[in-house]
């Protein structure tokens, strides 16, 4: 680096400040004799005669010194008596001239005491100037990263950017706090990239406290939380964040963007009785209990938090990656959730609930001791797992298609359930299946669109209303719910060559305001004629027979006629809207009348919508 001597320009002057016409300045490296390259340009190219002559005002050319040399010392000299072209007396000198800046002087001017640190207490002599109001470093020394305590270091930035509306900034270290550490009403800002990069807050060994607190107002951006919990170990008390305030203050208007929140030993994320917070690319990572938790009551819901996707809920093995309580207007959006328990609702009045997109993997059942009696199922024990779900198909030691359809004296854990197949099983150890939605609530306006599960199943939803589920959703199903508008298809398929009364389909619907859609097509596969009349019928009567003669008797639809040309082949519908009480089956029956020598294929397609 270059350095411009006395710039613009040097005057060599005398004691008085006369100025020395001819005047010599000699640069040496400093506190020697040893002379010390100067030069003519900024680019150090073009060297000087060194000492340097003033002309005859006593004005030196523009001379550039070379920062990278030891320091410079300079000695002015006036000209020689008799030869005036080389220097003479020695008028002063300086050593060194370009000496270390003043740090200690200059930075409290550049980042000097804010009103806001004065209002959050902070003396001047605790400040350590090199960093910009709002940076931890600047109220706090991280001597050893990871080992030095910076609580209060933390804490203290944030008063001060709550005090002047600064911006809290973290440092691309590890950051060890001893207690929690308030971000309430401030913007966080990590310095080491998104999620934090190689920089995060870190909880001390042991420690049960919540280590990054809000009751409002936050924005968290590129920052990393760590708990400590690398083992997930369950029973553990302290969160990573904890988003919640005292009632009947409400943790309102938060805002996570890139953050990530790892080795909970509770959760990695618990809002209560929060609203207004968006996530935006979590990653909520290893917990000894659940990934992310919203709580709220009855008369005081958790309302509006939307995860916008890109997000990542997981590494939970004694809890689930999302468990909502009492929630209003909340979805997620094409996120993951693995290795956990599923998704859990809990709470009678949760509305309007939307998981759209949402990808479910390693999602884990239950493992418990029980058996049955008929169709009573005793929950001796629950062994690992989540709690047991009305919908919750079972397995190991019973009959294939097991399925819980009633609570008992039990409610997920031990006590007694209903189950569909009447049977003798146990005592022993049974499997309950995977759940998408562990479902312990009831509410208003559920909507699953587009989620993948796999293996796992859906509940009954039985004390649900207005459950929307999309059919290009992948989750198997071992029952169909019992509340909501949830569509649900059956289809058969077959050949007659006379004339012939058929069940085409069939829907097994548990309680419940249904619209029913049936259609029976007929394709002549081989032969001279077509079906010259047909009819179709949805009903609780398995027996097709009788259905081209009259439709007395016969408790649910009208049946639906339509006569044929020769050669045609033939579609019908019909449907019917039932109030099922208890559960029922429901058969889609068509008669097909046929001419001529002939060997017609059929297909039925029955489709059940709950409606309420």
């Amino acid at each position: 680096m270059s350095l411009l001597f006395a710039p613009p320009f040097y005057r060599v002057t005398d004691n008085l400040n006369a100025p020395i016409p001819g005047g010599f300045v000699g640069f040496f490296a400093t506190q020697t004799t040893t002379p010390q390259a100067v030069y003519a340009d900024a680019a150090l190219t073009i060297a000087l005669q060194n000492p340097v002559q003033a002309d005859g005002d006593g004005n030196l050319p523009a001379v550039w010194l070379d920062d990278s040399l030891p320091k410079y010392k300079y000695i002015i000299y006036e000209p020689d008596q008799v030869d005036p072209t080389v220097p003479g007396s020695v008028i002063r000198s300086g050593d060194p001239y370009n000496a270390d800046l003043n740090y200690s002087a200059v930075l409290p001017v550049i980042h000097p005491v804010t009103t806001a640190e004065a209002a959050a207490g902070v003396l001047a002599s605790s400040v350590n100037f090199l960093y910009s109001v709002g940076h931890v470093y600047r109220y706090g020394t991280n001597t050893n990263p990871g080992t030095t305590d910076m609580t209060v270091a933390i804490n203290t930035a944030a008063n001060v950017c709550r005090q002047g509306n600064y911006v809290l900034q973290l440092p691309a270290d590890i950051l060890l706090v001893s207690g929690s550490v308030d971000f309430s009403n401030i913007t966080v800002k990590g310095l080491g990239g998104v999620w934090g990069g190689s920089g995060y807050i870190k909880r001390s060994s042991g420690s049960t406290f919540d280590i990054v607190t809000s009751t409002g107002g936050t924005i968290l951006q590129d920052i990393r939380v760590d708990g400590g919990n690398s083992a997930a170990t369950a029973g553990l008390t302290g969160d990573n964040i904890s988003l919640k305030a005292t009632s009947p203050a409400h943790p309102y208007l938060n805002t996570l963007i890139n953050v990530s929140s790892t080795n909970a030993r509770a959760r990695c994320g618990y809002i209560e009785r929060g609203g207004y917070t968006g996530l935006f690319h979590v990653q909520f990572l290893g917990a000894g209990s659940h990934a992310l938790e919203c709580y709220g009551i009855n008369t005081d819901q958790c309302t509006t938090i939307r995860d916008y996707g890109s997000s990542q809920f997981g590494g939970c093995p004694q809890g689930f990656g999302i468990k909502l309580s009492e929630c209003v207007s909340c979805a997620f959006h094409d996120s993951i959730i693995e290795s956990t328990w599923g998704i859990q609702l809990n709470g009678g009045d949760n509305r309007t609930l939307t998981f759209d997109g949402v990808y479910e993997e390693v999602t884990q059942g239950t493992v418990f001791t029980g058996q049955i009696s008929g169709t009573t199922l005793t929950v001796l024990s629950i062994v690992s797992g989540p709690p047991l779900t009305v919908g919750c198909g079972l397995s190991s030691g019973v009959t294939t298609g097991t399925v819980i359809t009633a609570y008992g004296t039990g409610s997920g854990g031990t006590g007694t359930y209903t189950v569909n197949i009447s049977q003798s099983a146990g005592p022993g150890q049974m499997n309950g299946s995977p759940m998408f939605i562990n479902d312990q609530s009831g509410g208003v306006a559920l909507t699953i669109r587009g989620c993948f599960g796999g293996n796992v199943n859906l509940p009954l939803f039985a004390s649900w209303q207005g459950v929307y589920y999309e059919a290009n959703s992948n989750i198997g199903q071992a029952a169909i719910p019992t509340l909501g508008r949830i569509q649900t298809n059956s289809a058969g398929q077959g050949t007659v060559s006379t004339t012939s009364d058929v069940t085409t389909a069939q829907l097994s619907l548990t309680p419940g305001l249904y619209r029913l859609y049936g259609t029976v097509q007929t394709i002549v596969s081989s032969g001279a004629g077509s079906a010259t009349q047909l009819a179709c019928q949805i009903s609780t009567n398995s027996s097709a027979s009788g259905l081209n003669n009259s439709t007395s008797g016969l408790a649910e639809g009208v049946a639906q006629t339509q006569s044929f040309g020769s050669s045609q082949d033939a579609r019908i519908s019909c449907y019917t809207v039932v109030q099922v009480i208890t559960t029922t089956i429901y058969y889609l029956r068509a008669h097909i009348a046929l001419t001529g020598t002939i060997t017609e294929a059929y297909n039925g397609q029955l489709r059940a919508e709950l409606i309420e």
